[in-house]
C-alpha cells in the first residue's frame, strides 16, 4: 500500500485517462508483472458460487476498468475472481469528447462520461480469443448498445452482442444503466427492458449462459419491481446493483466511488428486499465498495458477489491482499471451513 501511495503522488498529476492508457499497455505487454504486485493467492475456501456461475475468489473487478479486453491476463494474475470487459458495443465507437474523467482524490471517487469507447466486438473478440486467464477467473462481458443506434434498434444490438459472445464468456451483462449514452437509461423501462429480453432469449435458446442486468442507483421503486418481474420471466440469473449515480452536483457524467458508498447501498438493500423470495436471482454488489465491511454488510443481508472498480483505483492490487486476509479473519472467527459453507448456512 505504501508502494502504491508513492506511485499515486506521482502518477495521479497525468491525466487520468492517460494515466490509464498507459497502464493498460504495461498490463498487456508484461502481464507476468503482477507476480511481483500484492495480490490475492487461490485458495479453494474462498470460492463462490450463485447458482449460475463460480468465482474462484468473491471480488471481481467491474466492466469500464478493462474495455477493450486487453490486460485479461495481467487481471487474472492479481486474484479477481471475475475480470468483467467491456462496454462493448457492436461497432467501435470513440464515445464522448475529452477530457472525461474527473478525480475526486480526497474521497476516492471518479467523475466519467466516457459514452462507450472501446474497439468494437469483432477486434475485441479476436483479443479474447488469444487471451489467457489464470487460476480459473471467470469471464464476464457486459454488453451495451451504439451511440447511433435507435431506442427501437436497441434490442438488436444486445442480441447480437450475446450471440458473439457466449461461447466464450462465463456470464454476460446487459448495461442499460450507464448514464453517458443517450437514451440507454430509458431502456430501463418495463417495455424497454422487454424488448431487450424477448430479443436475447431468442440467442440464448442457442447458447444458454449467465445473464445478469445492471441497474442504475436512482431506479424508483415501482420501476425496479417491474425489472425484478421481468427478471424472472426471461429467467435472468441476477441484478448487479449499481452502477454510476447522476445525483450529484459535479457535473456531466456518473459519479463511482466512496461519494457514492451510501446511496448504492440503499440501492442494493432495496434488490436484495425484492428478490428475496426468488434465491434463483442473485444478486452482484457494485457502487461504492471499497472495504471489506461493505462486503460483509451486503453477504449479511443476503447478497454474493462482489465488483470493485474505483477503489481498486484508489487503493491498488493491494485490496484484493487485504480483502483475503480480512476474509480468511473472518472464516475463522466464525468457524466456517470455506465461504461457501458460511453462506450456505446464513439463512
Amino acid at each position: 500500500m505504501a508502494i502504491y501511495s508513492l506511485f499515486k503522488s506521482l502518477a495521479f498529476n497525468m491525466d487520468p485517462e492517460k494515466l490509464h492508457e498507459r497502464c493498460m499497455e504495461v498490463f498487456e505487454k508484461a502481464p507476468s508483472v503482477a507476480a511481483i504486485l500484492p495480490h490475492a493467492k487461490p485458495d479453494n475456501k474462498h470460492q463462490l458460487s450463485d447458482g449460475h456461475t463460480t468465482w474462484s475468489f468473491p471480488v471481481g473487478l467491474a466492466a469500464g476498468f478493462d474495455k477493450n479486453a486487453r490486460a485479461v491476463d495481467f487481471l487474472s494474475r492479481l486474484g479477481f475472481g471475475a475480470v468483467e470487459v467491456g462496454t462493448i458495443t457492436p461497432l467501435p465507437q470513440e464515445g464522448n469528447p475529452r477530457p472525461r474523467i474527473q478525480r475526486f482524490s480526497r474521497e476516492e471517487s471518479l467523475l466519467n462520461s466516457m459514452g462507450f469507447p472501446n474497439e468494437g466486438m469483432e477486434k475485441i473478440y479476436q483479443r479474447l480469443a488469444h487471451s489467457v486467464r489464470k487460476e480459473r477467473c471467470a469471464l464476464g462481458a457486459n454488453l451495451g448498445k451504439n451511440k447511433d443506434t435507435s431506442e427501437r434498434n436497441a434490442a438488436q444490438d444486445y442480441a447480437c452482442l450475446y450471440q458473439k459472445f457466449a461461447p466464450m464468456a462465463d456470464y454476460l451483462v446487459i448495461n442499460v444503466s450507464s448514464p453517458n449514452t443517450p437514451g440507454l437509461r430509458a431502456l430501463q423501462s418495463k417495455e424497454g427492458l422487454r424488448a431487450i429480453c424477448e430479443a436475447v432469449s431468442e440467442k440464448r435458446r442457442e447458447n444458454t449462459k449467465p445473464l445478469y442486468v445492471k441497474i442504475a442507483p436512482e431506479l424508483e421503486q415501482r420501476d425496479l419491481r417491474d425489472l425484478v418481474e421481468l427478471a424472472k420471466e426471461f429467467n435472468l440469473s441476477g441484478i448487479i446493483a449499481t452502477n454510476t449515480s447522476v445525483s450529484h452536483k459535479r457535473g456531466k457524467g456518473g459519479l463511482s466511488g466512496k461519494a457514492i458508498s451510501l446511496q448504492a447501498k440503499q440501492a442494493r438493500d432495496l434488490v436484495l428486499e425484492m428478490t428475496r423470495e426468488t434465491p434463483n436471482i442473485s444478486v452482484i454488489g457494485a457502487g461504492g465498495i471499497s472495504a471489506f465491511d461493505d462486503i460483509l454488510d451486503f453477504w449479511r443481508k443476503g447478497g454474493g458477489f462482489v465488483q470493485i472498480y474505483t477503489s481498486f483505483i484508489f487503493q491498488g492490487p493491494g485490496i484484493l491482499a487485504k480483502f483475503q486476509k480480512d476474509l480468511d479473519t473472518f472464516l475463522k472467527r466464525e468457524g466456517a471451513s470455506t465461504l461457501q459453507e458460511w453462506m450456505d448456512a446464513r439463512g
